[in-house]
Order: C-alpha cells, then structure tokens, then sequence
C-alpha cells in the first residue's frame, strides 16, 4: 500500500531560493508539458497526466516525450507515437503509429509534430509533420541547408500554422563554428520561414543554440545552454523573437543577472500568455522573466531539476522543474490576485452514429472554473469537413457564465443525404472569454449511416426533344449505401416509355444493357442488371425516339435480389411536334 504524503503549500512573495514542492507520484520528469488543467510528465520511468500535482496521476504507462494540447496527448518512446484523448476525466488512447528515432514531440490545435533529430544518412536530423486528429502523415521537414550531426528536430514547437525546430549543433557557416539554429516553418505550405541563429559575437562555437524552442502567438524563445555570456563557461542564455512587420527579430535575451560557468541556462524553455520559464540544469533551477525579458523570479530546485520547464497558470501562478529523478514545483500566489474567469468545455456525450440526410445536434458543456463571470462567454464549433455551418440555440452561441457555474450550448448541423455525407464528423469547438481562446476536449467521432437504395436521374444531351427524331439522354443510377448489407446489392432496371430504343451502352460503372419488346413489335422496353457497390455510379448512354408529341415522362423500376420492386420518381418533358409513329411501325 502507498503510504499517504501530506503537502502543505504555501504562497511565496518570489520564487528566490525557496524550497521547491516535490510531486509526489512522478518517477521522471525529463520532458513537461502543461495544458487544460493537465500536467503531464515523461521520463525513462514512463509518463503520466496530473490534473492536481499533489494527488496520483493517470498512469500512461510508457515515454520518453510528452505533449499536451486542448483535450489531446501525445506521447513518445520506443520508436512509437501514441495519442490520447481526454473522456470522462481520464485519457484514452486514440491512435498510435511508429517512427524510429522520434526524440520529441510537439502538439497543436491541427497538427502534430515528431521530432527525429539522427534521421539521415548523415544524422543531419528530421521533423515529420503530421494531422493531429487523423494522425496522417503530411510531409517531413528538412532544412535546406543540413549537415552532418545537426540533429535538426532535437527539439520542437507548435503554435496555430507556426512550427519551430531546433537544430543545436547546425554550423553557421558565416563564422564556421556550430552555434546551432532554429527553424521556422509554416505548417499548411511546409515551406520555410526564416532560419533564427546566434550573433556572430558569441563566445564559443558550441553554444547549443535551439537545444530548446517554444512559441507562443507573436513570441519565440530559444535556449542556448552552452553560451558563455561574460566568459563563463556554458553559463547559457535564452533568445527572445518577436514578430513584426520585417518578419522574426530578436528582442531580448533572457540571461541571469550574475552567470556562473555551467549553469545551462537555457536547456529546457517554456512561454504562455503571462511569461516566460527557462530551465538551468546546473543549480537546477528555473528562471521566470517577464514577456519584455525582465527577469521575475527564480525558483531553485537542486539536483539536475531544470532539465524540462512547464508552465501552469489557472488561481496562482505554477512553474514546475522535471528530471529523471521526478518533477517538483514553485508557487507564486500575487499579493493581490486578478479575478478573472477561466472557461474549460467539452462536446458532452456525442452520439455514436447519426442517419445521413438528418439534423445533428452537439452539446458544449461550458464550466467557468474561474474567480470572475465570463461576460459573455461565447462558443464556436469549427464546420466539420462536409457539412453545412451550425447553427446555435443561443444568439450567436454567447451567453454570460457566473464564475462556478455553467452553461450548455446546443449546435445543429444539417447531415448531406447518403453519399453526399462524409463517413463520420468529429466537430471541434473552442471557448472564448474575452481575447482568450481555450479548446474544447475533443471527442470520439461520429458515425454517419447512409441509407442503402438506388436513385436514379436522366438528364438529356439535348436541348429540345422531337417526334420521331432520335435523341440522346443520359440514365444515371447511383447507390446511396453502404446501409448494413454484407453484400453489394444488386438491381435489375426496367424503363419503359412512349419510346422506340435505338441504342443504349454503360459509359461509367459496370452491368449489362439489352432490349426486350413483344415479338414484332419496335423495342419498347430497356432493361439493365448488374451490381452497383455502395456509393457506386451507373451511367447508361441511351438514344431513343419519341413517338409522338406532347408530354412524355420516363418511369424507372428497380426489382432487388429478393424481388421488391422500387420505383423511382418519374422524369417529364415536352415532346415538339414532328412526325408521329405508328404504334405498331418497324424498329430501327
């Protein structure tokens, strides 16, 4: 049985030289990563998920590399990628699939990224980018300019589009010395953005610029622990790049008022909306600075604590230090506290599967977990790829939410018929209180049942149609499937008309046409059997005559294997006057 820890926090002015709070339950902690509420950590003991630091995690099992974003985690080890998702307060896994050599891992809102940093021949690194809800494999991306032992993708970024890469020994080749670099890449195109490096001015060639990379919105940050700023040996620094109208520029550098040699500064980073943590391995400490590169606080662990940083901000202001060794934590609590409201939601108990041609209706579930009301809190639910736009049971899906309490919102979404549907729809939706924008817990994907049957339409090649002139029109069947039968249905055609056939023969799809008529008589009936499998198409090319004028309106019966017969709607049109046919005249 394990025995019972008992912790008591206690609110600190500043993080300087105060006595860290171990967490109790994290055997490693050489990669963190911080989201949603959920702290997760990864190490050669294997990985878990912390909703409270203080009480035992959900177990993972295995991996060296973590990644945690809006209700997803993926983790990484043992030449495998495995994703989760967050289902009733506990993660499930969602998918896995293998990449030899993966060595970090980053993820977003769409996309996933894997880092692989002795791909190559030449070790000169790779990063694989991949759909964070499909998990399908996009492109890899490779700098234009690799060397040997790079190790381009030792570390990895993601914020929206934009992707960074860290490549800490890449050789800078305007003063030939490995300074290291980092990568940017935009994730729709795959193209590069710009390459970040070091000042031709440091110290040692060594520096290890890009061992660590985080982004966040408008703002890079880039460890170089093996800097040695004011000829301290690997006393490391930071790099702060912002975006502006001339592209990524540096704007700070992130550096300890007194550098000590081997401090490391800058082994691990970690950026949010309030500041900035970076790791220093030597003291094993973290240094929090302010996003204007003001230095806030420091928060001294010991050991190695500093390998990995993670920041985490909901009532009080959390930056936790990882190591093989576990994970500990520093706590700033502001003398005077912002209230603020802070919304987390989720798409509750989504259905199964849903008929294709119908309304669906997702419920948001929004909890304001915050100290403040949200005023308003509205949501938005991203259009799932072949369907319609939403529509919401609130006015433009906005409400107030009182702090501790919450709100559900109802979106509808009108289903395409049969085929036209995509096979399952997995709407993702996001919360926002004022300028904050927080995604929902994705769920598990619904599936669409499309109703088995064939559907028949003609279309004529020609404008007009006259007596006793051949024309030409096309029969297109198409099988709404897949249904629930094992077996392609199978449907024998039957039309019949005031025409006189001439000619029809299959352009598209497969089957068999002929003609059938009383004996003596022109060919009056058209007949087609074949298979159509499901969400399959029949064109038949028809060339027929109209035996005489006025409305004409071609009926269409289907006879099944089991002998229904299914008729179609029939399709009319006007016949011009021209020359009328005897009933009982020649064929052509």
């Amino acid at each position: 049985m394990r025995s019972a820890i008992l912790l008591f926090l206690i609110p600190l002015a500043a993080f300087a030289q105060e006595p860290c709070i171990p967490v109790p339950y994290a055997t490693s902690g050489s990669t963190l990563s911080a989201d949603g509420g959920w702290l997760a950590a990864a190490g050669l003991s294997g990985a878990g998920a912390f909703q409270d630091p203080l009480k035992e995690p959900f177990s993972l099992g295995w991996g060296d590399a973590v990644s945690i974003h809006g209700g997803r985690m993926a983790v990484a080890g043992s030449g495998k990628v495995r994703m989760y998702h967050l289902k009733d307060g506990g993660w499930e896994p969602a998918g896995e699939f293998s990449r030899s050599g993966v060595r970090s891992v980053a993820l977003g809102e769409d996309w996933l990224v894997v880092g692989t940093p002795e791909d190559g021949a030449s070790h000169e690194g790779a990063v694989y980018l991949y759909r964070a809800d499909t998990l399908a494999l996009v492109r890899p991306l490779r700098p234009g300019d690799g060397r040997l032992n790079d190790r381009f993708g030792a570390s990895v970024a993601v914020d929206g589009d934009t992707v960074v890469v860290g490549a800490p020994y890449a050789d800078d080749l305007r003063v030939f010395y490995n300074f290291g670099a980092a990568y940017v890449f935009d994730a729709g195109s795959g193209s590069l953005i710009t390459k970040l490096r070091a000042d031709s001015t440091f110290r040692k060639w060594d520096i290890q610029f890009g061992a660590a990379v985080a982004v966040r919105g408008g703002a890079i940050v880039v460890g170089a622990p093996g800097d040695d700023p004011d000829k301290m040996e690997s006393a490391g620094s930071a790099h702060l790049f912002t975006q502006g109208p001339r592209g990524w520029e540096k704007t700070a550098e992130l550096t300890h008022a007194g550098p000590t040699a081997g401090r490391q500064l800058g082994i691990s980073v970690a950026i949010d909306d309030a500041g900035i943590a970076v790791g220093a391995l030597g003291p094993g400490a973290a240094y929090l600075f302010k996003k204007n590169g003001d230095l806030e606080g420091e928060c001294v662990c010991g050991g190695r604590f500093g390998r990995s940083v993670a920041l985490w901000t909901r009532e009080k202001r959390e930056v936790f230090l990882g190591d093989t060794a576990g994970v500990k934590g520093c706590f700033k609590i502001p003398d005077n506290p912002v209230k603020k409201p802070l919304l987390t939601c989720e798409i509750e108990n989504p259905p199964a599967s849903v008929p294709a041609g119908k309304p669906v209706t997702f419920t948001v579930l929004v909890r304001n977990e915050g100290t403040a009301p949200a005023d308003p809190a509205r949501v938005e639910v991203g259009k799932p790829d072949g369907v319609d736009a939403g529509r919401c049971d609130l006015k433009g899906c906005s409400t107030p939410i009182p702090d501790g309490q919450s709100r559900r919102f109802r979106v509808t979404f009108d289903l395409p018929p049969d085929c036209k549907a995509p096979a399952s729809i997995q709407p993702r939706a996001f919360v926002w209180s004022g300028t904050t924008r927080t995604a929902c817990v994705v769920p598990p994907a619904t599936r669409i049942e499309r109703v088995l049957g064939v559907h028949a339409s003609i279309e004529l090649e020609t404008a007009e149609v006259v007596a006793g002139v051949p024309f030409v029109y096309h029969l297109r069947l198409e099988n709404g499937g897949p249904g629930t039968l094992e077996d392609e249905p199978r449907s024998e055609l039957i039309q019949t008309a005031g025409l006189l056939f001439v000619d029809a023969k299959v352009v598209a799809g497969g089957g068999r046409v002929y003609f059938g008529s009383p004996s003596g008589f022109p060919l009056q009936d058209l007949h087609w059997n074949g298979s159509i499998p499901p969400c399959g198409k029949v064109d038949i090319r028809v060339t027929a005559v109209a035996k005489e004028a006025g409305k004409l309106c071609l009926d269409t019966t289907f006879a099944d294997l089991d002998g229904r017969m299914l008729s179609s709607a029939p399709t009319c049109f006007q016949v011009l006057p021209g020359v009328n046919l005897p009933s009982g005249g020649t064929g052509f």
